[in-house]
């Protein structure tokens, strides 16, 4: 359940973390002067490649590790749910001998 837990963590923070620093972090990083300021823009939209692997870093690598999560839970549930039956099956046929 810790790892879970810490993959859900990092699943949330790296990207929140990622866009936030490169928002107010690009014109520091890159060295490029701010553009108007009656403009609502950041400056990486301009980046076509740039934009195109930040989105791969921030939505898909995010949707990837959520997917999987959700996968190891679902897997999880369905073997509680097994042993479940099974032990109401033993249950029932334990009543039925008595």
């Amino acid at each position: 359940m810790y790892m879970v837990r810490i993959m859900i963590c990092i699943s949330w923070i790296f990207p929140a973390t990622l866009f936030t620093l490169l928002i107010f972090g690009w014109s520091y990083i890159t060295g490029e002067t701010q553009r108007d300021i009656t403009k609502c823009d950041v400056s990486f939209t301009y980046y076509p490649i740039f934009n195109t692997t930040l989105t791969i870093g921030y939505f898909w690598i995010t949707l990837i590790i959520m997917c999987s999560l959700y996968v190891g839970i679902y897997k999880v549930a369905r073997r509680l749910q097994k042993k479940s039956l099974e032990s109401n099956k033993r249950l029932v046929q334990f009543l039925t001998k008595v």
